[in-house]
């Protein structure tokens, strides 16, 4: 089973369970696999399959977690950018990985 699979399993088993803390602020099952849907739904629209690569360029922090379960669940390939990689790296990155779309912050 995959794990965003597992995630939706979990939502629907123990969705007011908390699932992640981060900065002081805790989230349920049920809102990051609600994340992960919204995420998912819409990366097919950018042409997101199995065999493109998504890069995350996000820090550390449950965005990055929602974003990471969204690509998963549309079946995209998953790229990591910490979200303090400098710009050198993330131009790398996505260069070399051949990523069809970037997830980043808004700003």
């Amino acid at each position: 089973m995959a794990l965003h699979d597992q995630l939706h399993n979990a939502a629907e088993r123990d969705g007011d369970r908390v699932a992640l803390v981060c900065d002081g602020r805790h989230f349920t099952y049920a809102e990051l696999a609600a994340g992960a849907c919204y995420i998912g739904a819409r990366l097919p629209q950018n042409f997101v399959y199995s065999a493109y690569r998504v890069v995350v360029f996000l820090p550390n922090s449950a965005d990055a977690v929602v974003s990471i379960y969204g690509v998963w669940r549309a079946g995209g390939c998953l790229v990591m950018a910490d979200g303090d990689s400098t710009a050198d790296n993330l131009a790398f990155r996505v260069a070399h990985s051949s990523a069809k779309v970037l997830i980043a912050p808004h700003g």
